[in-house]
């Protein structure tokens, strides 16, 4: 007999709300509304996209090595600065606005393109710079063995860079940030368990070589977004969905350049000519210079001495002038 009033109740309730809804009598006045929820919705979508396309700002390696020097008490001993930049690059990587995005699978991030080329880009120095902190710079004598934090810094930073979960990128880059924080207060306090690293032009050079092969790679991929140049050298050509992914990472690689070299004149120093010194500057300004900000907001890849530009084969002048700088660095470094 409750249960049965209880329904009877219930069904008076629903019906009394039912009635107060009243739908408009034409189905034509919701279409302004949901207009332009619909167009605040993109908007709001857009924003975000540009937000995130946004390339984090230069920063001072030596400055923020300094600084870090003073919180944590360190010593400013060759490699500090270097450790302190790569340490700082992979956390600009997971911190800047947005995030890491090359991985994710949900919008609006999923439909950009852009900033996880540039995202690789980075990536691409990282890891190599790493390697070579592992494999020349910091094995001591006389058993060459490898630095356990760099060691495990250089396998996580190998990690696949678009894996979404289990593990995500994210969580393999933080761990080899932890790695590097582990060796940068080794190197610092220079305790008993001291981290070493090797300054000798001869580690420096297999570094820079291995930056001389990445440039190529780039020198020849951003002029094959042109295609006339193509076919003079009988080249394949770029897709055309390609040429925006190019570029990026292109400038994602000569940003984290920037502040390598940057962190190598200070702690190659000792060793570091005046002749080299002076190249390893002209070749950060030429990075400053590649790297001012695009006033176009699609890259323009047109022909010859037309009305527009072609970014491609502008930023590929600046690579070409790196390569030549750096041939020049490596014969002062053999002398």
């Amino acid at each position: 007999m409750q249960i049965s009033q209880s329904l009877q109740t219930f069904k008076f309730r629903a019906q009394q709300l039912f009635n107060k809804i009243r739908l408009p009598a034409d189905p034509k006045s919701l279409a302004k509304p949901l207009a332009a929820a619909g167009l605040t919705f993109l908007l709001l979508i857009l924003l975000f996209m540009w937000w995130w396309s946004r390339i984090p700002s230069l920063f001072d390696p030596a400055m923020i090595a300094q600084t870090q020097a003073d919180t944590y008490q360190h010593e400013m001993v060759p490699g500090y600065v270097s450790t302190v930049t790569l340490k700082q690059l992979g956390e600009t990587l997971l911190n800047k606005s947005g995030g890491y995005l090359r991985n994710d699978v949900l919008p609006p991030s999923v439909w950009m393109d852009n900033m996880p080329s540039w995202e690789f880009g980075v990536l691409t120095q990282i890891r190599d710079f790493t390697s070579a902190m592992q494999q020349d710079f910091s094995r001591s004598l006389p058993q060459f063995e490898d630095d356990p934090d760099l060691k495990q810094a250089a396998e996580r930073f190998a990690f696949d860079s678009n894996s979404w979960m289990f593990p995500s990128s994210e969580r393999e880059y933080r761990r080899a940030i932890r790695s590097l924080a582990s060796y940068q207060s080794r190197l610092g306090t220079q305790d008993e368990d001291v981290a070493s690293f090797t300054i000798t032009t001869q580690a420096l050079d297999s570094w820079l070589n291995t930056v001389t092969e990445r440039l190529q790679d780039r020198l020849e991929k951003l002029s094959a977004s042109h295609r006339p140049l193509q076919k003079a050298i009988n080249q394949e050509h770029t897709p055309r969905y390609q040429i925006d992914n190019v570029f990026f990472e292109t400038r994602g690689q000569l940003w984290a350049l920037k502040h390598l070299l940057e962190a190598v004149q200070v702690d190659f120093a000792e060793v570091l000519s005046s002749n080299a010194n002076e190249l390893l500057s002209q070749m950060v300004m030429e990075l400053e210079v590649s790297l001012r900000s695009l006033c176009s907001p699609i890259i323009l890849n047109r022909h010859g001495f037309g009305l527009l530009a072609n970014h491609s084969l502008t930023l590929a002048f600046f690579v070409q002038r790196l390569q030549t700088d750096l041939a020049l660095l490596r014969q002062e470094l053999a002398q």
